[in-house]
């Protein structure tokens, strides 16, 4: 059981059923305002799908872990294909924070349009790079941002291993 929540096993069951190949929970039983079999789950502002369950707040995803090991998460869930809302069986895995942020798109702020590449206007170079354990590694200066982005993706792979995105 989670340290923030007295939700059992037993009451997860009798509350929802989960259909792992289309990532969606349904209620086993009608409460006011949705019938028993309707689909359970609110988008957030940030993408994941939230839900209650006797008047407490859940994430769908760590609730779908829940229901299909019998344990909570020991960290966080990660979607690996980056769409939060797809709570399918098959994109989520458990996983550290860094292993998470390993996992994350392209920043907003990303100007190259290639994961850690950035121009370099004081030497005319592109420059690539990722984090490490919140710590940026610096991986060298290119002539092209193809150049740099295959040196990202190399080190990205040896570094981050199954967790690592490119784009």
């Amino acid at each position: 059981m989670n340290r923030r929540t007295s939700l059992t096993y037993e009451r997860l069951r009798q509350t929802l059923e989960y259909n792992p190949i289309t990532g969606a929970l349904s209620r086993i039983l009608g409460v006011p305002g949705a019938s028993a079999g309707s689909k359970v789950g609110t988008p957030q502002s940030k993408g994941y799908l939230e839900l209650m369950i006797d008047r407490k707040r859940y994430l769908a995803h760590r609730i779908i872990w829940f229901y299909m090991t019998k344990g909570w998460p020991k960290d966080q869930i990660d979607h690996i294909n980056g769409n939060r809302s797809d709570n399918r069986w098959i994109n989520l895995r458990e996983a550290t924070g860094l292993q998470n942020n390993a996992n994350s798109k392209i920043p907003v702020t990303n100007t190259s349009g290639l994961k850690g590449v950035t121009w370099q206007s004081q030497n005319k170079k592109w420059r690539a790079q990722l984090s490490i354990n919140n710590k940026q590694k610096y991986l060298g200066s290119f002539e092209t941002k193809e150049e740099a982005y295959l040196a990202y993706c190399q080190a990205a792979k040896e570094l981050r291993g199954e967790y690592a995105r490119f784009g």
